[in-house]
């Protein structure tokens, strides 16, 4: 029985890779062993700004500010001075132990006529003095939200990317506004393919209980759709095919046994034709798009495009998933996925799923 191979490529797309599968961080302990929460008088936390030309700088242009993740906020019992001695410098004193806290840095650039930025999350653990030393305001908050993404630190990057919403140069270029809401838009999709948890379909007691994961994905296709108010911006529809690739909509609340190879216990809906469009118009933007964050080329879109056919009843047959596995600038997912279609193509039986 091939039956087996119809959830074997559903899986794949939704819990592994799958083609266009996009790629919440922690604060930084700074200090020594934990000593409880409260305020203490001898801890402390200072640095110095620097613009990119490494000149310090200060108010008015610098701002400095140290918030708790409750809201409250530090003011610095040394604010930054445009010149003399201590410029560029800043302190915060009495700070409290073991509780998160998160400095930003703003700078209004005047040669750049833009604001640059730095967000850092810390927890201090122990009674000291800590120096940050020279906080470099080298990309803006735009760079900093991409970066953080990157390495996968998912808060950092929403930190940085709605900072980046405030910023009126940022706002007053489509193309750098976009990008902001497309960032959100991949963190979000990207924290809402939770592989650790995986999908939970019912709880213990046998009872129908949702995705863990429709916010994370639902608030993806509100970003990514703020983002396509720039035409040109392929990856914002990308992002739409992953994410609706990738999301589960509402269910047969009475599970039933599709069959006997299937490890599926209810009629899932899912949103296979909302993500072949928005591919399509990703394609029909870009047709040679490169995603800069993600190993995610135009082949890696058709191949998913070839899947999102056949599980649809669409014609695809086995001549072109070889010249496509074979000539295409794929990824893992891909090869994969293209790996499993020439039997999925012979025997699927659900082919409107």
């Amino acid at each position: 029985m091939k039956l087996r191979y119809l959830p074997m490529a559903i899986l794949i797309i939704l819990l592994i890779a799958g083609a266009i599968a996009c790629g919440g961080g922690k604060s930084d302990p700074v200090g020594g062993d934990p000593q409880g929460q409260g305020p203490t008088d001898g801890t402390s936390l200072s640095g110095r700004i620097l613009d990119r030309e490494g000149n310090p700088v200060g108010t008015p242009w610098a701002t400095v500010q140290l918030t708790e993740e409750n809201g409250g906020v530090f003011a610095p019992s040394l604010q930054p001075e445009a010149t003399g001695p201590a410029a560029g410098m800043f302190k915060f004193s009495n700070l409290p132990l073991g509780v998160p806290l998160t400095l930003e840095i703003g700078l209004y650039q005047i040669s750049m006529g833009r604001n640059l930025g730095y967000i850092h999350t810390l927890t201090l653990t122990s009674s000291a003095a800590f120096d940050l030393g020279d906080v470099v305001l080298e990309n803006d908050f735009l760079d900093n939200g991409w970066n953080a993404y990157v390495t996968k630190d998912y808060t950092l990057a929403i930190q940085n990317f709605q900072r980046a919403m405030t910023d009126r140069f940022i706002q007053a270029d489509l193309s750098y506004s976009s990008s902001a809401y497309t960032g959100l838009g991949w963190v979000y999709a990207k924290r809402g393919k939770d592989t650790q948890s995986g999908i939970v379909y019912t709880d213990a007691d046998g009872n129908w209980v949702d995705t863990i994961n429709s916010y994370e994905w639902d608030q993806a296709l509100i970003e990514f759709s703020h983002a396509t108010n720039n035409l040109n911006d392929a990856d914002a529809w990308v992002g739409i095919g992953g994410t609706y690739l990738t999301m589960i909509g509402d269910a047969n609340k009475d599970p039933v046994q599709l069959g006997p190879w299937l490890p599926f216990y209810a009629v899932l809906t899912y949103y296979f034709n909302d993500s072949e469009t928005a591919i399509e118009k990703a394609l029909s933007v870009d047709p040679n798009y490169i995603c800069a964050h993600d190993e995610i080329t135009a082949d890696d879109l058709r191949a998913t495009l070839m899947f999102l056919s056949v599980i649809q009843g669409g014609a695809v047959t086995e001549t072109e998933v070889a010249f496509l596995k074979t000539n295409g600038d794929l990824n893992e997912g891909s090869l994969q996925l293209l790996e499993i279609l020439p039997d999925l193509i012979k025997y699927n039986p659900y082919p409107q799923l």
